[in-house]
């Protein structure tokens, strides 16, 4: 095998007895569950629950709150567009004001969960061991790769994705709702930072590649392009027509008392 088949090899597929299968399902909520209550527990102070911190509350929940959450969807914050963080607050505002910071570590701790299992099923066309794919899925969840800022934000999913989205173009999934995850995820997570371009050249050799030697493209890479073209372009369209811009010293709006109040501190 070359490098470029192993690297994008799909797993053989195999048909598993429904009993067995639903057992993986069950075995992978399990794992969300227990990683998000992880990454709630893990934060110090005054608790994740009882928080809003830093650009959740003072950018994305409040300006969903001034401007509706279609618009601020369309507005960028230094220099990029947050596709995924702006969701996140705009589901935020359906409940009440007083669970508004429950809802958002909520979120943001099961996004990376969900991140960490996903990386887990990726990595199981590269990695044969249960031990490696464990290892390399649970430091989603397990190590703060978030420059040190603090857990469970809404506004640190970009790292995190970031991270999942290179095994999202390495992997092959052999059913067409995997497929269809994939693209959606690779999507998602460019239109939520424009760091993802670094990924361009590896979706492009996935793209360009000759599998096995024939004369053909796998679809499923051109779907990943596309996905990961697509999320780039709304960012580098924001930069070409002004509406992103990134000063050096960005000034913070500040909160307002209908966004988050004084949960912008421990209360």
């Amino acid at each position: 095998m070359t490098i470029t088949e192993t690297l994008f090899a799909a797993p053989a597929r195999v048909e598993t007895a429904r009993p067995a299968r639903w057992r993986g399902v069950a075995i992978g909520a399990a794992a969300v569950a227990a990683g998000t209550a992880l990454g709630l527990l893990r934060q110090p102070g005054a608790g994740a629950l009882d928080t809003i911190w830093a650009e959740d509350g003072g950018i994305f929940l409040a300006e969903a709150v001034r401007q509706g959450p279609f618009d601020a969807l369309l507005t960028s914050y230094a220099g990029y567009f947050h596709v995924v963080p702006r969701l996140m607050a705009a589901i935020a505002l359906l409940f009440p004001a007083g669970a508004v910071s429950t809802v958002l570590a909520l979120q943001a701790a099961l996004a990376v969960s969900l991140l960490a299992v996903l990386v887990y099923v990726a990595s199981g066309s590269h990695l044969t061991g249960t031990l490696s794919r464990v290892l390399v899925s649970a430091v989603v969840v397990v190590v703060p790769v978030a420059q040190g800022d603090v857990l469970n934000s809404i506004a640190n999913f970009h790292w995190y994705g970031l991270y999942a989205l290179f095994w999202m173009l390495v992997w092959t999934p052999s059913r067409p709702a995997g497929r269809a995850l994939a693209v959606a995820v690779t999507f998602l997570v460019a239109a939520s930072d424009i760091v993802a371009v670094v990924f361009v050249p590896l979706a492009l050799w996935r793209v360009l590649r000759r599998p096995d030697g024939e004369a053909r493209r796998e679809w499923h890479g051109i779907a990943l392009t596309g996905g990961l073209g697509a999320g780039l372009l709304i960012q580098f369209a924001g930069l070409l027509s002004g509406s992103s811009e990134r000063e050096l010293t960005p000034t913070r709006s500040s909160p307002s008392p209908a966004s988050c109040s004084a949960r912008c501190l421990p209360r």
